[in-house]
């Protein structure tokens, strides 16, 4: 087995540039390498990318998942997944390392490829910590993206608590969840838990947040963002990596009845993040409205979200929803504006990070390093609020601590909040809104001025 430099590299680069995350995306802070373009982000994936020429680099966080039992198991699940790839002569890892960083064990895994006749090399970084993974790719044409990479696996920061808490949010599913006859109706509440959870967008599409999934119309054209089953997707069939037809039986027909076998659509042959869609002649079960749907599959913190598009007829598909990044946009509707009364209250999130930091050279330990922020906000049913931000970081024996309060009045205009109070240079502006997840809703706060201030909070209270 080969060892690889790039890990241990990260591995010293991590405290370095702990300071210097000022991204947020899932449960994690990161920092957007100097010249790369943030071209993907969704509730699954964060992609970001550098062209010079024939020469790139391609970085991609996905979004943090339920951990199986074993860190290798999710290695391999994420190889699988993200770079195995025989068209383009990717197999098994050529060269593969582990190491642990705080808890977490690190697994890595690197390979060549070709795409278009041009050689090219991926890398895979998978963490597991308790019941939490997550990994990280690099693909690219050039050595000298190493450094790049390296750099930036080593500053991003994960946050354990907050993906706890998204967890203990969520409330179990209820029973009527698994598979459904074709003749089965499914029906799904619409949530009370918030005053406005349906919003007509500037170019006329229309999202309503229900319990399991959202609704977005336009022109007789249905989008649903249907959130991940747990049952169904604890029940997909083993020894295979083709798993549209599981979620077509156990999810799209519970809303539709098809009719006949679907056409699919099969993705790029030499393509990373694409999936195939499949597509056929269906009945809306609830409204016996006749037409088109076609389904897609997004993974959703290591689990599988359905989207689905029902369209009048099956030329729409032709000119519309036609690749991947068609269906995935349309997360960018599951926003929901915020009213004072939806606020009130207690609302928390925090990130942290540490390592055992190592001397490449001998290989013993020089200390541990930690660094933990957190954010609480709480708004009162008065127009006062006051929040609280806090920075630790350890280092030798050494700690350094930092504490920020705040207080005053708030107010909500549509999508901006402002709070009185802030720091002198802050004019305590953010974008505010909900965002749906299933059986509930996430606060996102985003500071106007200092966009790295960028909070998904969660109701405490």
């Amino acid at each position: 087995m080969k060892k690889s430099f790039l890990i241990h590299s990260c591995l010293l680069l991590f405290f370095a540039i702990t300071a210097q995350a000022q991204n947020q995306y899932d449960i994690f802070n990161y920092k957007i390498p100097a010249g790369f373009k943030q071209t993907t982000k969704t509730n699954t994936v964060l992609m970001l990318e550098k062209n010079e020429g024939k020469n790139y680099c391609q970085l991609t966080l996905y979004a943090a998942v339920q951990a199986q039992a074993d860190a290798e198991k999710d290695f391999i699940k994420n190889w699988d997944f993200f770079a195995r790839n025989p068209q383009q002569g990717i197999a098994n890892p050529e060269t593969r390392d582990t190491g642990s960083l705080n808890n977490w064990q690190m697994l890595f895994g690197a390979a060549k490829g070709k795409y278009n006749n041009q050689m090219f090399a991926l890398t895979l970084s998978s963490f597991t910590k308790n019941n939490i993974n997550y990994y990280i790719g690099a693909v690219f044409t050039d050595k000298k993206y190493i450094p790049v990479a390296q750099e930036f696996i080593a500053g991003v920061l994960a946050d354990e608590k907050k993906f706890a808490v998204v967890k203990k949010q969520q409330p179990a599913p209820s029973n009527n969840t698994g598979a459904s006859s074709n003749n089965t109706t499914a029906t799904s509440g619409k949530s009370k838990r918030i005053a406005q959870p349906s919003l007509t967008f500037n170019d006329g599409w229309t999202s309503t947040a229900y319990d399991d999934y959202v609704s977005i119309i336009k022109n007789g054209t249905e989008v649903r963002l249907i959130f991940p089953d747990a049952q169904v997707d604890n029940s997909r069939p083993q020894n295979t990596s083709v798993f549209e037809p599981h979620y077509w039986d156990n999810i799209l027909k519970k809303y539709y009845r098809v009719t006949g076998q679907p056409l699919v659509k099969e993705k790029p042959q030499y393509s990373y993040g694409e999936n195939d869609i499949w597509l056929a002649p269906a009945t809306d079960i609830a409204t016996g409205r006749q037409g088109h749907v076609a389904m897609i599959l997004s993974a959703q913190n290591g689990n599988t979200a359905v989207i689905t598009v029902f369209a009048p007829n099956a030329a729409y598909f032709n000119t519309n929803f036609t690749g991947t990044a068609d269906f995935n946009r349309m997360w960018g509707y599951n926003k929901y504006n915020a009213t004072v009364s939806d606020i009130i209250g207690e609302w928390k999130n925090s990130s942290g990070a540490g390592m055992e930091y190592y001397n490449i050279y001998t290989g013993n330990s020089v200390g541990m390093a930690t660094a933990h922020v957190s954010d609480r906000f709480v708004f009162n049913n008065n127009g006062t609020y006051q929040s609280e931000h806090t920075g630790t970081s350890t280092f030798q024996g050494s700690v350094s601590h930092g504490k920020s309060n705040y207080s005053g009045t708030y107010s909500l205009n549509d999508v901006t909040l402002t709070a009185t109070g802030r720091a002198a240079n802050d004019p305590g502006e953010f974008t505010c809104y909900f965002e749906a997840v299933k059986y509930g809703f996430t606060l996102r706060l985003i500071n106007k001025k200092f966009s790295g201030e960028n909070m998904i909070l969660y109701r405490v209270k």
